[in-house]
């Protein structure tokens, strides 16, 4: 009866209340599914009914405040659905039955909202007046608060495969939801705003849990043209994606094992790998280490032989303020040695050592101060002798003979680390010194200072003391 009042409140004359007033609803419909009483309670045909007065209410009111309530109220259904008793999963489900539905009601509002505040989202789709008004009440908000609803609603959008129980509404739902995610980071990319990178990330990670779950391959090939369409899009505009849909087609390569590598793919990350833009190259090499440890053989051992050479040659051109690119590259060569058949590993360690020593100062054009280490590649220095250190238990033999046939990288290797000792040595000196220099300003100081006077007086003269 309270849940039915709620709704009545919210379905009659909502235009005419005041803000506080629907708030007050909002807030106690939140307590109400909140409840113990809601999981026992609760059935399919009032979720969806409140779903509907919820649809209702989002293009009646237009504050931002209330829409963010209205996202609130909808995660709380999806955290109690999968509790209630009186709730079963129909046929409706399976083919997402307007009117019928729970995930099309979801799906509908949800969608609603992204493509209000986004509607570049909805393509060439002509939106009705409804959206224009919402368009231009989007331009006086708060934009964090905006980017607040934004994330709410992709994650909501995420989570509505989570309460999808049958293989036949997954199937429906999939391709709608992954659409709808990948044509918002295109979006993003395509207007960039301040939040950018933490609503990308989030979507990524939203990906990357959907891309976890059984997919029927046909839908994953569509997915895998609509990535490289999106990106290919944004380099006709000379826009970059800062390596965006890289990783999401890396999520989609790693989580699939069924899944072929098409020439549209190795185009697609070879593209990548020639993009000029330093934030996307270092995100691209990061993709081709996990593609590298990929459980799917065939695409790894195609992208293996494809990239490896192309990665030595990078090396070649790479000077040591690109310091960060190096270490990527050096990452993958180590995942690449523990990727190799064993019968391998020995001769491919005997070809990586060498290039990890080479990346090392040398010691014929280096000062015999430790202090030179504290340049652009002291971070590229450290990060080899910890590698290099740490491969030389596994392969003994291999740098025994490398340093015993080649002296120079011996000399090269052991020099680094003596002056690696050095530097420590001497920041911790330095260090020292600081603290006993703020030691002796503190004390004479103090030394220095008045002192102050008592708060007490004391008494001192005692000529007129008597004994009591």
């Amino acid at each position: 009866m309270l849940l039915g009042c709620c709704i009545e409140a919210l379905s009659i004359s909502v235009s005419e209340q005041t803000d506080e007033t629907i708030e007050d609803i909002l807030s106690s419909l939140i307590n109400l599914l909140q409840a113990e009483i809601a999981t026992n309670q609760l059935t399919m045909p009032v979720c969806i009914e409140i779903l509907n007065v919820l649809h209702r209410l989002y293009f009646v009111r237009t504050d931002l405040k209330t829409h963010l309530r209205i996202l609130k109220i909808v995660d709380k259904i999806f955290h109690i659905v999968p509790s209630c008793s009186q709730i079963a999963a129909t046929a409706n489900e399976d083919h997402l039955v307007p009117g019928e539905s729970f995930l099309f009601a979801s799906l509908e509002l949800l969608i609603c909202v992204l493509i209000s505040y986004y509607p570049n989202i909805a393509g060439d789709l002509q939106l009705g007046p409804i959206f224009q008004m919402k368009l231009s009440m989007k331009s006086n908000a708060d934009n964090q608060q905006i980017n607040n609803l934004f994330l709410a609603n992709v994650k909501l959008l995420s989570e509505l495969i989570t309460l999808c129980t049958t293989t036949e509404g997954l199937q429906a739902l999939i391709p709608v939801i992954l659409q709808l995610l990948l044509s918002t980071s295109y979006v993003l990319l395509s207007t960039k705003n301040d939040y950018q990178t933490s609503l990308l990330t989030a979507i990524n990670q939203f990906l990357e849990n959907i891309f976890s779950t059984t997919i029927d391959n046909n839908i994953l090939y569509c997915t895998i043209v609509t990535i490289i369409n999106f990106r290919a899009n944004l380099m006709d505009k000379n826009l970059s994606d800062n390596g965006h849909f890289v990783q999401s087609l890396t999520s989609l390569m790693i989580n699939s094992t069924s899944i072929q590598l098409t020439e549209q793919c190795i185009d697609f990350y070879r593209k990548a790998f020639d993009d000029e833009d330093p934030e996307t190259h270092i995100r691209v090499l990061q993709c081709l280490n996990q593609l590298f440890q990929c459980s799917n053989i065939s695409v790894r051992n195609q992208l293996i032989q494809l990239f490896t050479p192309l990665l030595l040659n990078e090396l070649k051109k790479l000077n040591e303020t690109q310091h960060q690119q190096i270490i990527e590259i050096l990452k993958i060569f180590e995942t690449l040695l523990a990727a190799v058949d064993s019968t391998l590993r020995i001769r491919l360690a005997s070809l990586i050592i060498p290039i990890f020593i080479n990346f090392l100062p040398d010691p014929a054009s280096s000062s015999s101060s430790p202090v030179k280490l504290t340049n652009t590649n002291a971070r590229l220095t450290s990060y080899v002798i910890d590698r290099v250190q740490s491969l030389i238990p596994i392969y003994p033999n291999e740098f025994r003979l490398i340093l015993q046939s080649l002296p120079d990288l011996r000399t090269r290797l052991e020099t680094a680390i003596r002056r690696q000792q050095q530097l420590k040595q001497l920041q911790q000196q330095q260090k020292d010194e600081k603290e006993s220099s703020y030691s002796s300003k503190s004390y004479l100081s103090s030394m220095n200072s008045p002192s102050q006077a008592p708060s007490l007086p004391l008494r001192l003269d005692f000529s007129n003391f008597k004994s009591s």
